[in-house]
C-alpha cells in the first residue's frame, strides 16, 4: 500500500514539474514583451544610461564609467550621488572614487548612506569641484583634468 502511494505521488510530482517547465518556457516571450524581466542596458552610451529612468541601467552605467575611468561621465555621476535609490548612489560614488582618486573623493566628503540633507551639501561640494576642474567639457578642460590627476598620482607615489 505504501509503495503504491509513493509511486502515485512520484508520478504526480513528475507531471507537475514537467508542467511548470513547459509553462515557464511558454511564458518567456510574454515576460520579455511586457517588461517583467529585469532590464539591463542593451547598448547606447554610458551617459544616456546614467540618466535612465531604470535604476538597474543607472547602476550598470556607473559601473561601466568607473571601470573605464571615464572622466567625461563625472558630471553625470555627480548628479547620481543624490539619486533616490541608495544602490545608484553607492555605485556612482564607487565610480567617482575610481575616476578621481581616493584623495579627492575623501576631501569632498560624500557617502551613499548620508541623510538627504548631508547628501545635498556633499553633492554641492562635488558640483563646485566639477565646475572648477571639468569646465564645460571642452577639450582643454579635459586636458586640465588629466594634469590634475597626474599631479595627484605623483603626490601619492612620492
Amino acid at each position: 500500500m505504501a509503495g503504491l502511494l509513493t509511486e502515485e505521488l512520484g508520478g504526480f510530482l513528475g507531471m507537475i514539474s514537467r508542467l511548470i517547465v513547459l509553462l515557464g518556457i511558454a511564458l518567456i516571450p510574454v515576460f520579455l514583451f511586457t517588461g517583467c524581466i529585469a532590464s539591463m542596458p542593451t547598448g547606447g552610451s554610458v551617459y544616456a544610461g546614467l540618466q535612465s529612468e531604470d535604476p538597474a541601467v543607472r547602476i550598470q552605467s556607473a559601473v561601466d564609467a568607473g571601470k573605464n575611468r571615464d572622466k567625461k561621465a563625472i558630471p553625470l555621476l555627480v548628479e547620481c550621488l543624490d539619486d533616490n535609490e541608495s544602490d545608484v548612489r553607492m555605485f556612482a560614488g564607487m565610480a567617482l572614487k575610481r575616476i578621481v582618486g581616493e584623495k579627492t573623493y575623501d576631501e569632498l566628503g560624500w557617502r551613499f548612506y548620508f541623510t538627504r540633507t548631508e547628501r545635498r551639501a556633499a553633492v554641492e561640494r562635488w558640483r563646485e569641484w566639477v565646475a572648477k576642474n571639468c569646465g564645460d567639457g571642452r577639450q582643454n578642460d579635459w586636458q586640465k583634468l588629466d594634469s590634475l590627476f597626474k599631479a595627484e598620482k605623483g603626490a601619492v607615489a612620492g
